[in-house]
């Protein structure tokens, strides 16, 4: 196998603009999400009920969105790792991927916490419209963490479809298969 690219995002866009378009886009999708739910529920009276359990869903977005990602992955039974650490006072996960996966299977892996997360709290907002505010709130920072997976989506779609992906401590490896080498 041979490297065909190495995408580090972090280290191409840097931590400052990474983190700031991502709350402009946070921003952007609870304006978004808020209006159009004021507009389709505006004779609902909202409800500041469950504050705590909007604030324990806040905290643990982080979570479920790493634990999101690691779902394609089990369920095409690629062999996964995870670690638990605490950054601050929060709970953090770390999840490694002992095996590399295919061009779909990364964009999989990629999208699931946007359309998981995302489309239940689109989903919820219907069942329990009174609470549109906290969902509009949670799936705006799900959008927002989205925004590192987007920019990984763009990358791996200029590769070759036989491609692999792999994961690095602080990115992915694009991997091609060499037409010489012996398959063993």
């Amino acid at each position: 196998m041979n490297c065909w690219k190495s995408i580090n995002i972090t280290k191409q866009y840097g931590t400052n603009r990474l983190t700031l378009i991502s709350l402009i886009l946070t921003l952007l999708s609870f304006i978004l999400f808020y209006l159009s739910y004021s507009l389709i529920y505006a004779e609902i009276i909202v409800s500041s009920r469950y504050f705590g359990w909007f604030c324990l869903a806040l905290a643990s977005m982080f979570t479920l969105h790493k634990l999101c990602h690691a779902l394609p992955l089990l369920a095409t039974k690629k062999q996964v790792k995870f670690r638990w650490k605490l950054k601050g006072f929060m709970p953090y996960i770390a999840i490694k991927t002992k095996q590399s996966f295919s061009k779909n299977e990364s964009y999989l892996v990629f999208l699931a916490p946007f359309l998981i997360i995302t489309v239940s709290l689109i989903f919820l907002t219907s069942i329990f419209p009174s609470y549109y505010h906290y969902f509009s709130m949670l799936a705006a920072l799900n959008i927002g963490l989205c925004f590192t997976d987007f920019l990984y989506i763009r990358h791996i779609q200029s590769a070759p479809s036989a491609c692999q992906v792999e994961e690095l401590d602080h990115g992915f490896d694009i991997l091609l298969t060499n037409k010489n080498e012996i398959a063993s």
